[in-house]
């Protein structure tokens, strides 16, 4: 497998991970990236949790740099000054009239 092939599985693992947390946890409408960290070692996609989220955060700004978040549909960025913080949201808040500055309010 290509070092292409293996980025472009774990966006698509990565994916699943995400939509099957909302899928069982319908009531939480958005999450810290590094708070599915757990899910995403269960899963086989990062070996192990570095430093509070480190390698999800640092996969979202490779991706943010690279024009590609799009890859991950439920990522919300919360630009601040100096970082970033990283979230996932619930594909169904859309639809529910939740847009991502109310939730960040709550």
């Amino acid at each position: 497998m290509t070092d292409q092939q293996k980025y472009s599985d774990n966006i698509n693992k990565i994916n699943v991970v995400i939509n099957k947390f909302f899928l069982h946890s319908p009531e939480i409408l958005q999450i810290r990236s590094k708070d599915l960290m757990p899910e995403f070692i269960a899963a086989g996609i990062f070996p192990k949790k570095h430093r509070d989220g480190l390698p999800i955060r640092d996969l979202l700004r490779t991706l943010d740099t690279n024009h590609q978040l799009h890859l991950i549909p439920s990522v919300f960025a919360d630009r601040k000054l100096k970082n970033v913080n990283w979230y996932f949201q619930n594909s169904k808040l859309e639809h529910q009239g939740y847009t991502q500055t109310n939730i960040l309010a709550q």
